[in-house]
């Protein structure tokens, strides 16, 4: 896990190749889900998949941060209408 860009102007790695095997978790927000004026490993997400990883250490997770500082409910809603809920490309 590193702190490079994402292709895709998300905060994070980027995605594995899809796989049944990785149960993936898209957390969707605003400056808080993004992690404004933290680290990469002290956003919330990040905290997310290591403490699934701990309690989980036979599956694969991995977290779409797509927190996006000053979004609203509605423009998260409609992140999730256009590249959320079952996409393969997010």
């Amino acid at each position: 896990m590193d702190d490079r860009e994402h292709s895709l102007g998300l905060r994070g790695p980027e995605l594995e190749a899809s796989d049944a095997k990785v149960f993936r978790i898209l957390c969707v927000g605003d400056s808080i889900t993004f992690g404004f004026s933290v680290d990469q490993p002290d956003t919330y997400p990040r905290q997310l998949l290591t403490a699934l990883a701990k309690h989980y250490p036979q599956r694969r997770f991995e977290i779409i941060n797509a927190g996006v500082p000053g979004w609203s409910w509605l423009q998260g809603l409609r992140y999730l209408d256009l590249r959320g809920w079952t996409s393969t490309r997010i």
